[in-house]
């Protein structure tokens, strides 16, 4: 979906800077009457067109540069997340291991260190998951 988007606005700004070669050469080639007659004025409207597609090609990258920055955000974040959930996820793992007293502690200090490089949400479902695991070994 995206690719086909992508490509769908490239043709446009392609064929906007086409048309826009077509018209200058055009008018470079048969210039009306009533606008000039000299070689020099041409020169100077040539000038203009192909500021003008530079001006295109140029808004063209700046949209293309500004959608792979948001590409790149969404899976920094998506990184993110799953490097918290894998941390979160060895955490309880070691916090439900029965046998051994050190692993456990271990879990609750991986927990610990990794409610303090989180968010408020984040933090609030660890104290969560630690609040359960306390109630539980209480009972």
């Amino acid at each position: 979906m995206i690719v086909k988007k992508l490509f769908t606005s490239l043709f446009f700004y392609l064929a906007l800077a086409a048309g826009i070669i077509v018209g200058a050469w055009y008018l470079i080639s048969y210039p009306p009457d009533c606008l000039w007659r000299d070689g020099a004025r041409n020169i100077e409207i040539l000038r203009m067109a192909i500021l003008a597609m530079g001006l295109i090609g140029g808004f063209y990258g700046l949209i293309l540069a500004t959608q792979r920055q948001n590409t790149f955000e969404k899976q920094t974040e998506n990184a993110h997340m799953q490097l918290f959930n894998d941390r979160l996820g060895r955490g309880t793992q070691l916090l439900a291991e029965k046998r051994h007293l050190s692993l456990r502690l271990s879990g609750i200090r991986l927990l610990e260190d990794l409610a303090e490089t989180s968010t408020k949400n984040q933090q609030k479902l660890i104290v969560r998951i630690l609040h359960d695991f306390i109630s539980y070994k209480c009972e």
